[in-house]
């Protein structure tokens, strides 16, 4: 049963008489009787008084810190080195170097109070320091080109789609404005999957029906594709091909002689490309996307490519 307010007033008013009466050697049932206080409270402020001198409630400073400043500098360090530990590698990193024992649950209440909380990690392609120059360099070479000129630009890309679940995905300590921090993102190289293989291409104009390549794609094949695909494309889209670009994206048979050849001699020209720069990536990471998510995945490789036409004519332009 709580104390109701007219035992607490008295008590807010006469602190420091009842730390003169108490210090008067009074007996408590002779004070809680004049003041008419509980005799539970007045045996309390007694209590107080002779430990602390007062009778007035010591502020609290609430529950304390597990973790001093440097220690939890050393944390933060800790995970700034090692962002994709997990919590319990954190934790068992943190109880080397701490004196007191520690709790995964405390390491992730400290973590949180710094706003470091644990993300899925972003994949990205990786990128070396000399893959950054020439992109910046490329784009510098670039960043003057008029709108119509980039609509001459053709985007033709093959890749190889799959419906196979991917790997678990990497998580990383990280605040919520350091998404595309390097220390934060996951490398991705180029895969060797085996599943259908498919080129397309695309520019402001519209983009071309999915192709199914066999086997792997080389210059010969490339070349059949732009004669039989690509060129009617430029031709219906572009109205004729006669100045028209088509990116060289750093990968063998697009920069070969046979395929420059051929191009020059249809009045197009081969687009130089920045290494590891997206093309058509973030288009077929959107087909992918969707092929995941169909409610009854294909279970052949021509019922993929079926259902892979279905998602690309679905596509908006």
């Amino acid at each position: 049963m709580g104390r109701s307010k007219r035992s607490k007033e008295p008590l807010a008013a006469v602190e420091e008489s009842m730390r003169t009466v108490v210090e008067a050697v009074l007996t408590k049932h002779f004070i809680a009787s004049r003041r008419k206080l509980p005799l539970k409270t007045v045996a309390t402020i007694a209590v107080r008084v002779r430990r602390e001198g007062t009778a007035a409630h010591r502020r609290r400073t609430g529950r304390p810190h597990f973790l001093s400043a440097r220690d939890g500098r050393h944390v933060h360090l800790l995970v700034y080195r090692h962002r994709m530990w997990s919590l319990d590698q954190l934790t068992a990193e943190v109880k080397r170097f701490m004196t007191q024992w520690s709790s995964s649950r405390a390491v992730r209440r400290h973590l949180h109070r710094a706003f470091l909380l644990n993300y899925a990690a972003v994949t990205r392609p990786f990128l070396s320091s000399r893959h950054v120059s020439q992109r910046l360099r490329w784009a510098r070479a670039k960043v003057s080109w008029p709108l119509s000129r980039w609509k001459d630009v053709a985007f033709s890309d093959g890749s190889t789609l799959t419906v196979q679940p991917k790997g678990g995905e990497a998580r990383v300590w990280r605040r919520s404005h350091e998404r595309y921090l390097p220390a934060c993102l996951r490398p991705s190289f180029m895969s060797q999957r085996l599943s259908v293989l498919v080129w397309a291409a695309s520019s402001a104009w519209g983009r071309t029906p999915v192709v199914r390549v066999n086997g792997d794609l080389n210059q010969f094949q490339y070349t059949g594709i732009i004669h039989e695909h690509l060129l009617p494309f430029i031709e219906d889209k572009h109205g004729g091909t006669g100045n028209f670009w088509l990116p060289d994206v750093n990968c063998g048979f697009y920069g070969a002689p046979k395929v420059g050849t051929f191009m020059a001699l249809h009045g197009g020209k081969l687009l130089d490309w920045a290494p590891e720069s997206p093309d058509m990536n973030a288009i077929w990471a959107m087909l992918e996307e969707r092929l995941q998510a169909l409610p009854q995945p294909p279970t052949s490789l021509e019922g993929l490519f079926d259902a892979l036409c279905e998602t690309w004519a679905r596509l908006p332009d």
